[in-house]
C-alpha cells in the first residue's frame, strides 16, 4: 500500500504539471464578483437574491459519472464559497486546497485523455491483489477485459458511475425499479439481472470479479465459489465516510481508481456546498425561536430516525450548520429507527414535517390522511414535505441527493 501511494503521488504530480503547463484547467466561473464590497445592512438581501438556484439534475448527472458536470459544479461551488467568505458568512468551508486541485486535475485528465491512456494510468495504482473487508486476499490482476458481477445495490451503483457499461455483466433486478436514481436507458445496456445468472449461465458468463456482502445469499456465494469466481466482500456502509471508503475500494478492485477518487472528491465538494447553503439559511434566520422540525419515516406507522441511520446522521449534520434547526433524533448504536407515537406528533406540534416514504408517485401532491397530522401546525401552513426514502437511505453516492432534498425542504419551511 505505501508503494501504491507513492506511485499515485508521483503520477499525480506529473499529471498536475502537465495540465498546468499546457493550460488544461477549465476557466473559473465568473458568477460572483469577489471584489464587491458589501454593506452589512444589506447582507441578507444580497445572500438570498444573488445565489444561483441549485440545479439538482446537474448534481444527479455528476453523481452518475458525468465528469464534465462534476467539473462545472466543483468550480462553481468553489467560487460561491469564496463569495460567502467575502461576505463574512459564519461556518462556510471549502474543500482542502489539495483536494480541490486534485479534483480539477482528475476531471480535466479524464475528460481530455483517451480511454486507453486512462487505463494505463489506472493500472499504475492497482496492486496484484487487495484485501477485502473480511480480510481475504482477492486477486485483481486480470482486468484487461473485466466483467463484474455486483451482487449489491451499492456495488452496482458505484460501478455504473465509474466503469463503462460493457464491463458490468448484470445488476440487481430491483435497481431497474429505482427510476428516480438510475436512467432506464443506461440500465438497458446491461441485459442481465444478477438473479438470472446461476448454474450454467453463471459459468458461461465468466465474471472476472463478483462484489458480495456478508449478508449475500449463502447459496449464491457457494455457486460463485464452485465456479472459482473471485469474490470481493464489502461490508454495509452505515456512515458517510464508510460510503466513500466503499467507493474507493470498488475503484481499486475494478481497475478504476482515478474515476472513483474523482467521484469521492465530488461527493465531499457537494456536501461542503450544501453545508454552506445551510450556513446562508442560518444567517438569514431572523426569529428568536428555533425552527421546530420533525423527520419521520412513514410506512404503516411513523418512526423516528436514530443516529445509527443515514437520515439521522444527515439531520444532525444539517443542524451543525443551521443551528436554528430543532429536530429530535434518537441515539442508537444498532437500530436505525424507533417507533414514534402519533400522540407525540400532536404534542410536539412541529412547524414543518419531513416524511420519508417509498411511495414515489406524485410525492409533493400527496396529503396526509392521518387526523393527528392534519391537526398539526405544519399541515395548516402547508409545511409537510415528502422525501423519497429510497434516496434518503441509499448507501451510495446518491446520499448527496438525500442531503440536498433535506436542505430544499427546510429552505422552503423557512419561507
Amino acid at each position: 500500500m505505501p508503494r501504491l501511494i507513492l506511485y499515485f503521488s508521483i503520477t499525480l504530480f506529473v499529471a498536475m504539471w502537465w495540465l498546468l503547463a499546457f493550460g488544461y484547467f477549465a476557466p473559473i466561473s465568473k458568477s460572483f464578483d469577489k471584489t464587491t464590497t458589501v454593506n452589512p445592512t444589506k447582507l441578507n438581501s444580497i445572500i438570498l437574491n444573488d445565489l444561483p438556484p441549485i440545479d439538482r439534475q446537474l448534481i444527479h448527472n455528476a453523481l452518475s459519472g458525468n465528469v464534465s458536470d462534476m467539473l462545472k459544479c466543483i468550480t462553481q461551488w468553489e467560487n460561491e464559497a469564496q463569495f460567502l467568505l467575502k461576505l463574512g458568512i459564519r461556518g462556510v468551508h471549502l474543500l482542502m486546497p489539495s483536494d480541490y486541485l486534485q479534483a480539477i486535475v482528475l476531471a480535466n485528465f479524464l475528460n481530455d485523455t483517451s480511454v486507453e491512456q486512462v487505463r494505463k494510468f489506472n493500472k499504475m495504482y492497482i496492486a496484484r491483489s487487495i484485501v477485502d473487508d473480511l480480510g481475504v486476499l482477492c486477486p485483481v490482476d486480470n482486468l484487461e477485459e473485466p466483467h463484474f458481477l455486483p451482487q449489491t445495490y451499492s456495488a452496482a451503483s458505484f460501478l455504473l458511475a465509474i466503469a463503462p457499461a460493457h464491463e458490468i455483466l448484470a445488476i440487481p433486478g430491483g435497481l431497474r425499479n429505482l427510476t428516480q436514481l438510475y436512467d432506464s436507458i443506461d440500465l438497458h445496456c446491461i441485459s442481465h439481472d444478477t438473479e438470472e445468472l446461476y448454474g450454467d449461465k453463471l459459468f458461461m458468463a465468466k465474471p472476472t470479479l463478483a462484489f458480495i456482502a456478508p449478508y449475500s445469499n449463502p447459496a449464491t456465494i457457494a455457486a460463485l465459489q464452485q465456479h472459482k469466481i473471485h469474490c470481493y466482500t464489502l461490508n454495509y456502509a452505515n456512515t458517510l465516510e464508510e460510503i466513500k471508503h466503499s467507493l474507493l475500494k470498488i475503484g481499486l478492485a475494478s481497475g478504476h481508481p482515478l474515476e472513483a477518487q474523482l467521484l469521492a472528491l465530488f461527493m465531499e465538494a457537494a456536501f461542503c456546498f450544501i453545508d454552506n447553503r445551510f450556513c446562508v439559511l442560518q444567517q438569514a434566520w431572523r426569529s428568536d425561536n428555533n425552527l421546530k422540525a420533525l423527520y419521520l419515516q412513514e410506512h404503516h406507522h411513523h418512526a423516528l430516525p436514530t443516529t445509527f441511520s443515514l437520515p439521522g446522521q444527515l439531520m444532525q449534520r444539517a443542524s451543525l450548520y443551521f443551528s436554528a434547526l430543532s429536530c429530535p433524533i434518537s441515539i442508537s448504536i444498532d437500530q436505525c429507527y424507533e417507533p414514534y407515537a402519533q400522540e407525540k406528533i400532536a404534542l410536539s406540534d412541529p412547524q414543518c414535517i419531513l416524511l420519508a416514504t417509498y411511495s414515489n408517485n406524485n410525492l409533493q401532491n400527496n396529503r396526509p390522511v392521518n387526523s393527528l397530522l392534519q391537526q398539526s401546525n405544519a399541515y395548516r401552513n402547508d409545511k409537510i414535505f415528502y422525501l423519497e426514502e429510497a434516496i434518503q437511505t441509499s448507501p451510495t453516492q446518491y446520499i448527496v441527493l438525500a442531503y440536498l432534498d433535506i436542505f430544499n425542504a427546510l429552505n422552503k419551511a423557512c419561507q
